[in-house]
């Protein structure tokens, strides 16, 4: 049926990240643009300033007056962490409830759309309160996250608050979007009373692409070399120093392999990982995430193999790392833990990667002659499968599909 749009239409979209977080901006940021294009709705962006993102004052400005251009007006929000976690917690529920009710009552804001499981945690309150239909994106358990990595613990306050708020919202949101088939499983096990999509996180295959980057790697000195990349983050929620370990024992079987590295932790800090292990100076470069997208794209292309760095527990089945999907999209295989999202599947039935039960010594050893194999294959077979695996498996336009009829049934009352 033909649409026939809502006059003035309002959609709320909270996230607890920064404005120029990369999960933002590479993910829900850029879905958004996408879909101010094609639907007659004015987005209210909610975002959570952190100081390592921080935004002078004439860029907000500017910032803003180019989103409001396509139909996107910004609210940043002060971020508030340290001691006294949960009365901080309580000042930013009621800095963002106030500014809903406002857009509630000013605009008559419909719906809100959150971004993951805090956000959706805060805006299944929100959407109760002010009666709304709540739709989140990349819902994944984060409390259980947390906890199997000890970074908190299950007895804390936080943590069983978050984990109940965060089943509450899977279970009674109206639309649940997650990034694997797991998820949705388990949502319909826990009787969820909403529509379920599997969505894992899409990447726009314009943007990553195959290319020859000889004169990069030229430039880098590593030319003939074997490569080996990783853009992420040390600890926290993925491994630390286990990472160059995992380098240091593959050098060992393949002497010639680079490890080329861009990330937003501390650089000494993650050099000094490198030094536990010898790791030479010639053998690896460590690059700061100030990057742009296309230069991201053209760092992925100087690498023959490259790496996600999660560590398998019982709940990492439900992430779906975006690194993953950018290096399919470019053409490229990578190395992976069993039980991670289902790039583990991915990687084994297509081929397109080597899965390591973890970074242990023993699990590493283990798939040396895999890893050997793959980084000989012929380069054109094998970057034609892992490109064509991931337009099928993470390309934007899934994400922007499902986001479409979802818009589609709450303003339009079009269902498909």
């Amino acid at each position: 049926m033909e649409n026939k749009p809502v006059t003035s239409s309002h959609l709320i979209v909270f996230i607890y990240n920064s404005f120029l977080d990369p999960l933002f901006q590479n993910i829900l940021l850029d879905y958004i643009k996408t879909l101010s294009n094609s639907k007659r709705i004015t987005f209210h962006v909610i975002t959570f300033e952190q100081s390592q993102y921080k935004i002078e004052k004439e860029e907000r400005l500017k910032l803003s007056h180019e989103l409001r251009a396509l139909n996107i007006n910004w609210y940043p929000m002060q971020f508030h962490t340290g001691q006294f976690l949960l009365f901080k917690k309580g000042v930013d529920f009621l800095q963002v409830a106030w500014l809903i009710a406002r857009l509630k009552i000013a605009k008559g804001a419909k719906a809100i759309l959150a971004f993951a499981n805090v956000s959706g945690a805060f805006s299944y309150i929100f959407s109760r309160l002010f009666r709304m239909q709540l739709i989140i994106y990349s819902y994944e358990p984060h409390s259980e996250f947390l906890a199997e990595l000890g970074l908190w613990d299950r007895r804390s306050l936080k943590f069983k608050l978050l984990q109940y708020f965060e089943l509450t919202a899977g279970t009674k949101g109206e639309y649940i979007m997650t990034g694997t088939r797991h998820m949705v499983d388990r949502l319909t096990i826990e009787k969820a009373r909403g529509q379920l999509f599997r969505a894992p996180t899409g990447i726009d295959k314009e943007k990553f692409y195959p290319i020859d980057n000889s004169g990069l790697r030229s430039e880098l000195g590593i030319a003939n070399r074997k490569v080996l990349f990783y853009i992420g983050k040390f600890g926290d929620l993925y491994y630390s120093h286990e990472i160059p370990r995992l380098f240091k024992l593959i050098q060992k079987r393949l002497p010639e392999l680079f490890f080329l590295v861009i990330t937003p932790s501390d650089l000494s800090e993650v050099s000094s990982y490198f030094g536990q292990y010898n790791i030479d100076s010639k053998d690896f470069l460590l690059l700061p995430s100030t990057f742009t997208q296309p230069e991201i794209n053209l760092y992925i292309n100087a690498s023959d193999i490259c790496l996600s760095a999660v560590p398998p527990s019982p709940s990492q089945k439900f992430r779906s790392p975006t690194k993953v999907g950018e290096y399919l999209m470019c053409g490229k295989p990578f190395l992976t833990c069993a039980g991670v999202s289902e790039d583990d599947e991915f990687a084994s039935k297509r081929k397109t990667g080597i899965v390591l039960q973890d970074f242990s010594e023993s699990s590493v050893n283990r798939a040396l002659s895999e890893i050997e194999h793959i980084l000989n294959e012929p380069h054109s077979d094998l970057q034609e499968r892992c490109r064509n695996t991931g337009i099928e498996y993470r390309d934007k336009d899934n994400v922007i599909s499902i986001l479409d009829r979802i818009l589609d049934e709450i303003y339009y009352n079009c269902k498909k």
